[in-house]
């Protein structure tokens, strides 16, 4: 089942994640340019982190991966608010979390 954020006056946002129970701790991985959620750096994340009982949740922006939306997306603008729903999607399903990043390329 894919699994997608709904993007506020957008498009649905394709996302994997490591969310078990409700952590205290989440990480939202960004990936480089050409790079996916699939990425070996995102799949360790998930598998290594959750085990440390924090989550993890990796989206695809416009154009990568299983995105939703062709090259013409890719905008600085619309990455941005991916990002912005991916932090909202991750502290309503998180509440109280702290929300971390990382970032690879």
């Amino acid at each position: 089942m894919d699994k997608v954020i709904k993007r506020h006056g957008g498009y649905n946002i394709h996302y994997e994640d490591a969310l078990n129970g409700n952590p205290d701790k989440v990480v939202i991985v960004v990936h480089g340019f050409a790079s996916s959620t699939k990425s070996p750096t995102s799949l360790m994340l998930m598998k290594n982190l959750a085990k440390e009982g924090i989550g993890v949740i990796a989206f695809d922006f416009p154009a990568h991966g299983e995105s939703h939306v062709d090259g013409d997306m890719l905008r600085i603008g619309n990455c941005l608010e991916d990002l912005r729903a991916v932090e909202k999607y991750a502290k309503d399903r998180c509440p109280g979390a702290e929300i971390y990043y990382f970032g690879s390329s």
